[in-house]
């Protein structure tokens, strides 16, 4: 199912969409498959998981991308965004509308991929550093179009066919991207999602709103025990046969005096 992601260079869209055809036809019966494998034994269906499983198709497309002819640098961005094309092409039936999707899974068996070196050509480092590039640009449309970041279980453990990759046991994390500066993607946070790396400025962050200082309650009286009575109020309790003078009008007040004359 890897040799799918060479779909991803077609430039015939009726040809193309015939291809994305046929691969999702392929990933729907996979499924299938899996399904009736879980209603019989548990030791049978793990152990074919691996080779049944549409997701690993990600394991296969990134060697054959590596090898590509046309791919000759990982510097190079013309070819990574063409790379990166195809890897989207197999990658988005895989994590858009698939309720087994694990964004964890696809994280731990890139991180797996990064420490092999390439099987064919082990002491190439030009070769090496495609296969790596290929795995950081996986990596970056996981990350840039994953909608849910839940690490659930996956019901298979990554595995790494050692047809493909040689295992480098010098490199114990290969946490170095090896990308162009411009296509790096800012992991540090789910926010950072396609942002390219140090593309940021301090302007664009969300800033966070600064709380006002709450000024200190001071007492009244006696070692300031005593509470500070409330703000009066504008509204004001008036009782039967009370009359509040203050603050009143004097026309008004002049106006009420002579109506008690009157009467």
């Amino acid at each position: 199912m890897g040799y799918y992601a060479l779909a991803g260079k077609e430039q015939d869209k009726r040809l193309k969409c015939v291809l994305k055809t046929y691969m999702q036809t392929d990933i729907n019966k996979r499924r299938d498959y899996v399904k009736t494998l879980s209603l019989g034994t548990v030791e049978r269906a793990m152990g074919q998981l691996p080779h049944i499983l549409p997701d690993y198709m990600l394991v296969f497309a990134v060697p054959i991308l590596a090898h590509d002819p046309e791919f000759t640098s990982h510097l190079m961005i013309n070819q990574l965004k063409v790379i990166q094309q195809c890897l989207w092409f197999i990658l988005e039936p895989l994590i858009t509308k698939n309720e087994y999707y694990c964004y964890g899974f696809y994280k731990n068996l890139i991180e797996r991929m990064k420490s092999h070196k390439d099987a064919l050509k082990p002491e190439d480092n030009n070769m090496n550093y495609k296969l790596w590039a290929v795995c950081d640009l996986a990596m970056n449309v996981i990350y840039t179009k994953t909608t849910n970041f839940d690490m659930k279980e996956f019901p298979s453990e990554t595995r790494i066919p050692t047809m493909y990759f040689k295992r480098a046991d010098e490199l114990l994390a290969n946490t170095r991207n090896y990308l162009p500066a411009e296509m790096q993607i800012n992991m540090s946070s789910p926010k950072g999602k396609g942002s390219l790396h140090n593309a940021h400025s301090v302007s664009e962050r969300p800033q966070r709103r600064a709380k006002s200082k709450q000024q200190k309650e001071v007492g009244i009286g006696p070692n300031e025990t005593d509470a500070r009575p409330a703000e009066a109020s504008e509204t004001r309790i008036q009782l039967p046969g009370l009359e509040e003078e203050i603050e009143e009008p004097p026309a008004k007040r002049a106006l009420r005096e002579s109506d008690k004359v009157n009467k």
